[in-house]
């Protein structure tokens, strides 16, 4: 999401409403994982196993690890160990073409895969074979080349293809689909306890977005009303010129200005108070009465009112410069 969230600002297609969106997205996932617990456990048996393996091993950086079968459940796996940091994975099957398979589309989707290197502290068996394909023996031979290091051993094959006596040995840590599916399930249960609490978190953010975008709605119907009086106060104004002296214009126009101000205060706290209460219906209603009764009161004042809505852009435009001129010695002064 994020990647599509930069992909779309570094082309220009988002908008800001859609970026709003998404950063209130990404912080409304941010509260759910702080204020809840409901990522702490797994939920998916290549989770769990990925959870074991780093508790075993700690950081899959330096750590070897064998596939052995090829699988949906071994793809996945292999797929999610990469993504956590693996960069050493040796895969084998009985049948070469498909271990070479996969091992060209792990290599296309994680450079960082080297498929050459074997010696594993992670084995996982699911060949299908039928029968058990790693004994005791095998197990302790493994290790004592370790240097009695330990050695995660997943069995996803059915029946199971790890002896059971493998799990009596001190330095391995045998996990069956029983055993991860069980963890899976035990994290589900832990989950639910929290989704009340999350779908509040959600629903709050979403409501105080809304609020947020309603107020925002009321914007463009109080630049209208503004323009539309101040062309008519323009237009005034322009008509009292001729013969006026220019102290006596200048008092005029402070006094229209702040008289417009005061017309307009009662107006504009309407508007914004329908645009939060959500009636935008009736605010487009009461924009659409407003901005056609001006234009009946003064029909020729279109031209005002274009010189008025660029004065204002233009003195927003300001605003932003002078804001942006004043950061630097805003800075400077907590420094």
């Amino acid at each position: 999401m994020r990647a599509a969230l930069h992909l779309s600002q570094e082309s220009e297609l988002g908008g800001p409403r859609l970026e709003r969106m998404l950063n209130l997205g990404f912080q409304t996932a941010k509260r759910v994982r702080t204020e809840t617990k409901i990522g702490e456990h797994p939920v998916s048996m290549a989770a769990v196993a990925l959870e074991v393996a780093r508790s075993v091993h700690g950081d899959l950086a330096n750590t070897k690890a064998l596939l052995i079968g090829v699988g949906d459940m071994g793809e996945l796996l292999g797929q999610r160990l990469l993504l956590a940091g693996l960069q050493h994975l040796t895969i084998m099957h009985p049948v070469a073409r498909r271990a070479e398979s996969l091992t060209r589309r792990m290599l296309t989707e994680y450079p960082r895969f080297d498929g050459r290197v074997s010696g594993a502290e992670l084995s996982q068996y699911g060949v299908g074979a039928g029968q058990t394909t790693v004994h005791r023996d095998n197990a302790k031979q493994a290790i004592r080349k370790r240097r009695r290091q330990p050695v995660f051993y997943i069995d996803v094959a059915v029946p199971a293809e790890i002896d059971a006596d493998v799990e009596k040995i001190s330095e391995a840590f045998v996990y069956g689909l029983a055993d991860l599916e069980r963890l899976a399930l035990d994290g589900k249960r832990s989950r639910a306890e929290w989704i009340e609490q999350a779908h509040a978190i959600v629903a709050e953010e979403v409501t105080g977005f809304l609020s947020s975008q309603s107020a925002n709605d009321a914007g463009p119907a109080l630049e209208n009303l503004r323009n539309q009086m101040e062309a008519i106060r323009t237009t005034v104004l322009d008509d009292l010129s001729a013969g006026t002296a220019p102290e006596a214009h200048a008092i005029a126009a402070r006094a229209t200005r702040l008289l417009m101000n005061r017309l307009l205060h009662r107006p504009a706290a309407r508007l914004r108070a329908l645009s939060e209460s959500g009636q935008r219906e009736q605010l487009k209603a009461i924009s659409a009465v407003l901005e056609t009764s001006f234009n009946e009161i003064a029909p020729g004042c279109e031209s005002a009112r274009r010189t008025a809505q660029e004065n204002n852009n233009a003195g927003s435009h300001q605003m932003s410069d002078k804001t942006a001129e004043n950061e630097p010695n805003k800075d400077q002064d907590k420094q």
